[in-house]
């Protein structure tokens, strides 16, 4: 009689023997031992640990679930057929099965414990050696393009066009790095990381807009102006010299077209807001020509080069630059168009919007202008070693633009004709 034969038939289809039952009730009181373990360890943790009970549940209920896998089923199932070929009762195939198999999540999970404590305690220097490497890359991909570049004459010409922009963005780097660190002492204290907000949203835009047209300036230029005025009215106390300026960093979209395409690409352009000055129609002048000046600078570039070439430095270095550039402004100020109606969610509609711009570089301002649904919000994130009272500054930015929106325009001056040295003599007897 073949094995397979043997191994099916009544004698052995009765039942298990003696050693086979102890053998399986050894099986089930690992399993009993190993789920009393688990579950008591979960128990024990989770009274300490509240995130762990879903967590917990979760992993657990996943299990039972990967155990049925197509793919368990079918070792399972060949390493049985096996057996009774062989002629031998498959006992505890599953078990050995899942052992092994959870043996090794477990040690990986034990490994990856340890190398996690490792790394962390190498991770400044991995974080040096991974910023050579990435700019080892960005070189060895320049180089690639450039030698693509030089294989025609067209490549070529786009060549020194690369090389004319690369130049220009680095002078212009170089003179935002030159810039003089001069704004106020009191905006320039250590940052105690306390942080405090204030908002308005009751702005109308409208008349914003009317003004802003009749005086010949933009609507940004009027909300710098008026920013500008009540960072003044902050500093009150201190003497500030007429030609004394605030500089802020003003974030710029660089996207092509729309601006519509995914990705974080934007430079900023530095501000300096004129907060010696004391008369607000002189201080709307000088920031409409500064934000004009700006408007067509290499300077967004030159800071968006700055911070992408920080990225692939060591990690000193880039705190380095990215420091060198914080400093030059003492706040970060950023515009934002929103929808023009009202947005409902859910049913409810949204009564208004505020956002706060993200700092770095030891920057502890950061201030936002959104417009929605015909209304202007007003947002101050501010650290509390440099504005104890965020709101003070908001209410100081209400009083400035009501200044402003109550200018009149400048009349129009009237030619006067230029009269030579013989027209101004008298007319002779006669003429008159």
């Amino acid at each position: 009689m073949s094995a397979l034969s043997s191994a099916l038939s009544p004698s052995r289809r009765r039942g298990f023997s003696p050693a086979q039952w102890r053998r399986l009730g050894g099986f089930y009181g690992v399993i009993a031992l190993l789920h009393l373990a688990g579950w008591g360890l979960f128990l024990h943790y989770s009274a300490h640990y509240v995130s762990l009970v879903g967590l917990g549940l979760t992993a657990y209920m996943f299990g039972l679930r990967h155990a049925f896998d197509a793919d368990h089923i079918a070792a399972v199932d060949d390493s049985v057929r096996f057996l009774l070929q062989k002629g031998r009762r498959p006992l505890g195939i599953g078990f050995f099965f899942s052992l092994g198999h959870s043996t090794v999540v477990l040690g990986l999970a034990v490994a990856i414990v340890f190398a996690a404590a490792a790394v962390k305690q190498e991770l400044p220097a991995l974080r040096n050696l991974g910023g050579l490497i990435g700019a080892l890359e960005v070189v060895n991909d320049g180089l690639i393009k450039v030698l693509q570049m030089g294989r025609s004459r067209r490549g070529r010409a786009q060549l020194m066009q690369k090389l004319q922009e690369g130049r220009d963005a680095l002078a212009a780097v170089r003179s935002v790095l030159a810039l003089p660190e001069n704004n106020p002492a009191s905006l320039r204290q250590t940052l105690s990381g306390r942080r405090g907000v204030a908002w308005t949203s009751d702005i109308e835009l409208e008349p914003v807009r009317r003004q802003a047209k009749r005086l010949g300036v933009r609507v940004n230029d009027l909300m710098m102006a008026a920013l500008s005025g009540a960072f003044a009215r902050q500093l009150d106390g201190l003497t500030l010299e007429p030609e004394q300026s605030l500089r802020i960093s003003v974030p710029v979209n660089l996207r092509p077209g729309k601006g519509r395409s995914m990705g974080n690409h934007f430079g900023l352009v530095l501000l300096d807001l004129p907060v010696g000055e004391p008369e607000p129609r002189r201080r709307l002048r000088l920031v409409a020509r500064r934000m004009a000046e700006l408007k067509d600078s290499p300077q967004a570039k030159a800071t968006l080069l700055g911070l992408a070439a920080a990225g692939h430095l060591p990690m000193p270095l880039e705190r380095k630059l990215v420091a060198s550039i914080g400093a030059k402004s003492v706040a970060v100020v950023s515009s934002l168009p929103g929808p023009a109606r009202p947005v409902r969610i859910a049913g409810a509609r949204m009564c208004n919007l505020v956002f706060w711009p993200p700092q770095s570089g030891g920057i502890g301002l950061g201030l936002s202008f959104f417009s929605y649904a015909g209304h202007i919000s007003f947002g101050i994130s501010a650290d509390l070693a440099l504005l104890p009272k965020p709101r003070l500054l908001v209410e100081a930015f209400r009083a400035e633009l009501e200044q402003l929106l109550a200018l009149e325009p400048l009349p129009e001056p009237q030619t006067q004709e230029v009269l030579s040295p013989e027209e101004r003599q008298p007319l002779p007897a006669s003429a008159a």
